[in-house]
């Protein structure tokens, strides 16, 4: 199969509307990260999705809509909580676990009763939705376990040959995956990003929890349960401000080519060694990691990242570094 890569425009969104409507599956940019969409309704058409990612048939997708007329088309119960956040704080880099309409094909939501549902915050995003005329199945549009991508070229790195087109839009402005917060029962996140349990306390006027796997219950929601994020070189994660410990393993790695990932702080802290910078803050940071990830694993055997959270958003970038790193992790 050839890959085509389209700039976003009318013509391009008008072919891959019709691309969708066959059945077909498309990569496509969100404020987040690129997506990897089917039609929702269509079985057949979201089976692909998981074929070209190699993604484990138990992982549930997100549901991405334009506009709220097509919550109702998802949706079973649509909480006071939920009208909340939609009505009042989307398009967002948000994703609802509510309860599922029976439409709602079970390859979607890996046999749940719940569906995750997000509108996202990306204009390009929501005109191609809206262009489908339908909700949108997708998750990130690289290999399963990989690094997500925030560029379509990216994208093509995973999925050439495997799907027909890639639109090519803006580089994604937030560059970490949604929060997903479910209204199920009590509020609770369980996977975090940009939108922080402190801005969705004081939209929802109430105590909202953050899952951990240390409480003993496993739930399956987008981005908990499997590897994710790993890129193709051993990799290793100091959570440290202090510079001493990181020089003393770097100069103790049996590698060729290593490589710091960091924020702009710390890049002179490190001699020869090369160094991709993060940003300035933890928002650019955020925005430039898996760009930065996949930099550094196309030209190096070592990747080290150094990363110390000083803003809430932070955190959310902790836990995608955490898991690159697979245990390899060194903290202060």
């Amino acid at each position: 199969m050839d890959t085509q890569i389209l700039d976003i425009n009318e013509t391009s969104i008008s072919i891959a509307s019709k691309l969708i409507h066959q059945g077909q599956i498309v990569a496509f940019p969100t404020e987040t990260v690129y997506g990897l969409g089917a039609d929702t309704f269509n079985e057949q058409a979201v089976s692909k999705i998981f074929l070209a990612k190699g993604r484990p048939s138990d992982n549930p997708l997100i549901v991405h809509i334009s506009d709220n007329s097509m919550l109702e088309l998802i949706a079973q119960e649509i909480s006071s909580d939920a009208r909340i956040l939609f009505d009042t704080y989307m398009p967002s880099s948000l994703t609802v676990v509510l309860k599922k309409k029976s439409t709602v094909p079970d390859i979607v939501t890996a046999g749940l009763d719940t569906v995750a549902i997000r509108m996202p915050r990306s204009s390009q995003a929501r005109i191609f939705i809206n262009a489908c005329n339908t909700p949108i199945a997708a998750p990130s549009a690289n290999t399963s376990g990989r690094p997500s991508p925030t560029d379509a070229d990216a994208v093509y790195q995973d999925m050439q040959g495997k799907i027909p087109l890639i639109l090519r839009g803006d580089k994604c402005a937030v560059g970490i995956e949604s929060t997903v917060i479910s209204l199920v029962d009590k509020p609770i996140i369980l996977r975090p990003g940009i939108v922080t349990q402190t801005e969705l306390e004081s939209l929802l006027n109430k105590r909202v929890d953050i899952y951990s796997p240390a409480d003993g219950k496993l739930v399956n929601s987008p981005g908990v349960r499997f590897a994710h994020y790993r890129p193709s070189c051993a990799t290793a994660l100091f959570i440290t401000r202090n510079t001493d410990e990181v020089i003393k393993y770097i100069n103790s790695i049996v590698a060729d080519r290593v490589c710091v990932i960091c924020k702009q702080e710390l890049v002179d802290k490190f001699g020869h060694v090369d160094t991709i910078s993060l940003g300035i803050d933890d928002y650019e940071a955020s925005r430039n990691y898996f760009g930065a990830i996949r930099q550094a694993e196309a030209n190096h055997d070592y990747i080290v990242q150094v990363f110390y959270p000083e803003q809430e958003v932070g955190q959310s970038l902790l836990n995608r570094m955490t898991k690159s790193a697979y245990g390899n992790i060194y903290k202060e």
